[in-house]
């Protein structure tokens, strides 16, 4: 949705300037300074360059997208620990790099959360309602059949009980009803 795109532009332009040139990129022949360290000492032995993610980097925009709907992923099926990206952008900068991706990872989870169980809510509404309207018609068609309708209106309790009292008596000397336009109310028989 449009607030998920949001959070991913704002989280891709944050990142962009935290962490931009910190990691390069090189092909597998390549002879460039640190290439094996994605580009800087720091990452030497770590486990991000070792997986070779050197291209998960937020050098340019498209890159950081990239990054960040990869750490969504992440959140839905653990593939790779969002923290051993977290652990590398904060290898190459500082520590405190890492409230980032806790900050993503919140803000993620949240939307996420609420998109889904508004959607399983919604979904679970629509057919509750669909089920309701069909059993409600095949009760009203039924009551119709047997003569046991009352015209619904706008009516106060002493109204609605004269109102069927006297549709009663009519039921009893005409033997049929009224049509009915509106909704039904079921009335029992009485002797009264």
């Amino acid at each position: 949705g449009f607030s998920s795109q949001v959070v991913y532009c704002v989280f891709a332009i944050i990142g962009m300037e935290l962490f931009h040139g910190k990691i390069q990129f090189f092909p597998d022949n390549s002879n460039g300074p640190h290439a094996l360290e994605c580009g800087n000492p720091a990452l030497r032995n770590s486990l991000f360059a070792r997986g070779k993610y050197c291209k998960n980097n937020f050098n340019n925009f498209a890159s950081a997208f990239v990054v960040l709907m990869e750490l969504t992923v992440v959140l839905l099926l653990p593939l790779t620990p969002a923290s051993l990206f977290a652990n590398g952008f904060a290898s190459v900068t500082v520590q405190p790099a890492k409230l980032y991706f806790i900050a993503f990872h919140i803000v993620m989870v949240i939307i996420i959360v609420n998109i889904f169980v508004s959607f399983i809510l919604e979904a679970f509404f629509v057919e509750y309602s669909l089920e309701k309207s069909e059993v409600e018609t095949a009760i009203e068609q039924k009551i119709q059949e047997l003569g046991m309708g009352v015209q619904e209106e706008e009516l106060g309790d002493e109204q609605l009980l004269a109102h069927m009292e006297s549709d009663e008596h009519a039921l009893e000397g005409a033997g049929g009803t009224k049509p009915q336009p509106q909704g039904l109310l079921f009335k029992i028989a009485s002797k009264r």
